[in-house]
Formats: C-alpha cells, sequence, structure tokens
C-alpha cells in the first residue's frame, strides 16, 4: 500500500503496548495526519518453517489483532481519520520498516508481544527507531497514552541529526505546544574526539553555538519560540531530567558522539531506553548523511 506524509503507520500485535500506540494516535493525529494504517506481521511456526518437507498450501494468515478493528476505524473516523487496516507476511521490524517507508511518522509500542520482560523497549521497537528513514515514536505501555501533547523536549547538540529533531517538534507542535530545547556541555577528554561542544574551552563558547543553532531553527517558525536548557552534565540526563511533566521528548538518531557506522547514537538510545514518556527518534536527512 502506497503511503504518504499524511499517514500515519502503527504496529499491532494485540498487546497492551499496541493499544497504547493506537490511544496515542488517536490523541494525536487529528490535524497532523489523516490516515493511519495499523500493521502487523506473522509468520510460520518455526517448526513448519524449518521443516524439510515443502510447506502445506494452506490459509494461515491471521486476521487483524486487534479485537475489534470496524469499532476501532468507527473511533477514528469520527474524528475524521481514515484507518486502514493490513497483514503481511515477514519479520516484524522488517514489515513496519517496509510499510512506513513514505509515511510521515511510524508508531510502536514499547514492547510487544514477543518482548523480555527485563527489557524497557522491545527489540522491534529498538530495530525500527535504529533503521527507520522516518521519525519513530515509541509510546511506553505504562502511563497516560491517550492525552494530546502540550510540552515537548528537545536535544540539541549541533548534529544533523539534533537539528532534523528540532525541526520536526516546531512542525509536529500547534500553537500554544511549549518546546523546551536542551543541550549539555562536557569538556574533552584526553583521546576523545572533537566535536560542537568538546572545542569550546569555555562553557560560554559552548553556549553560544549552542543558542546560533537554535535561533537559527527557530526563525524558520515565527510563530513559536522554544524555552532553553544548557546544562553542564551527562546528555541523557540532562534531557530526561528536564523531560519531567513533559508528554513528548524528541531526539535525533545520532549525534556528534556516535560512530559513524552506528545508526542509533549512545545518547538516543539510551534516552529510548530510559525514558518512561513517548520518544521520538528523528532520522538525519539523506543530504545531510
Amino acid at each position: 500500500m502506497s503511503n504518504d506524509a499524511t499517514t500515519w503507520v502503527v504496529g499491532c500485535d494485540g498487546s497492551n503496548g499496541a493499544e497504547h500506540a493506537i490511544d496515542w494516535c488517536r490523541a494525536n493525529a487529528p490535524g497532523r495526519a489523516t490516515r493511519l494504517h495499523v500493521v502487523q506481521a506473522w509468520h510460520y511456526p518455526t517448526l513448519v518453517a524449518a521443516a524439510v518437507a515443502p510447506i502445506p498450501d494452506i490459509d494461515v494468515e491471521p486476521v487483524m489483532a486487534h479485537p475489534d478493528p470496524e469499532r476501532l476505524a468507527s473511533g477514528f473516523g469520527e474524528i475524521g481519520i481514515e484507518l486502514t487496516t493490513a497483514v503481511h507476511y515477514g519479520v516484524t521490524a522488517n514489515v513496519l520498516l517496509d510499510a512506513s517507508t513514505d509515511s510521515g511518522l511510524l508508531v510502536l509500542g514499547t514492547r510487544g508481544l514477543g518482548g523480555f520482560g527485563r527489557l524497557v523497549i522491545g527489540s522491534v521497537s529498538h530495530q525500527c527507531a535504529t533503521h527507520a528513514r522516518v521519525p519513530v515514536a515509541v509510546v511506553p505501555d505504562a502511563g497516560v497514552a491517550d492525552r494530546a501533547v502540550r510540552r515537548i523536549v528537545v536535544g540539541m547538540d549541533g548534529s544533523p541529526g539534533a537539528c532534523a529533531a528540532l525541526r520536526w517538534a516546531f512542525a509536529f507542535a500547534p500553537s500554544g505546544v511549549a518546546i523546551q530545547v536542551v543541550g549539555a556541555w562536557q569538556p574533552a577528554s584526553w583521546g576523545e574526539s572533537i566535536d560542537l561542544y568538546t572545542q569550546s574551552d569555555t562553557y560560554g563558547k559552548a553556549r553560544v553555538a549552542f543558542d546560533s543553532i537554535v535561533d537559527e531553527i527557530e526563525s524558520t517558525s515565527p510563530s513559536l519560540r522554544c524555552e532553553r536548557h544548557f546544562g553542564g552534565g551527562h546528555a541523557a540526563d540532562e534531557l530526561l531530567d528536564a523531560a519531567a511533566g513533559a508528554d513528548l521528548i524528541v531526539v535525533g538518531e545520532r549525534g556528534h558522539r556516535g560512530f559513524k557506522a552506528a545508526l542509533l547514537g549512545s545518547t538516543a538510545t539510551e534516552v529510548l531506553h530510559r525514558a518512561e514518556l513517548t520518544t521520538v527518534i528523528v532520522p538525519v536527512p539523506h543530504d545531510e548523511q
């Protein structure tokens, strides 16, 4: 199915996490999306798929895991959003990545039915956040999910990913939504790569660089203004502390400290695993990689 920027794709497997993801879409899609495409993946049981004998030509494709898809569609129709569903064969992460290629947003629960209880987020959510070429919203399976976003916290380290994250937050936020941009400064240790902040020998110079970048992006959205916090601690700690009481935290997929081979930077990974609120991972634009 062909998607576009006004379509949000949400993964569904019947888990509480998936239900929370759908609730989050119901509260936040109006005015931002025109269609919600609910996608489920399936595959043959492991023992059948691994058998030497040919797989019988039988129809084993499951129906949509949501317990009441008709009622679900009616609920979204009432708020002016078309709802479509699809069940595809394949590895769950690959199915969701393929389905969301040209969408505006991929929305997932933190952990589906196959997740291990010891993990804060499931492997599917992490794989999608790492490899998706569209923004990915990961909705926690605890707390309030059916509330419209009113306060957004964005991580800013000056990297292309962070700048993309702030631009996305400005585009997502309607009038009245508070945006707080958070930066962190740490002196470079011996042997550490030099970047926007560690190359500055004073906190003041780093703060000027931070403000300059935020000013430039803020100028493209004259109707919106953001609060700013520039701390002297660990980046993930500064972000999570600032996010207390917020509804959404937005980070770029890779900051200046990330290895080029790692699509998801260490700060984004840490925030994704530690955050107790919906987290959006924004990819680096193709022309800036």
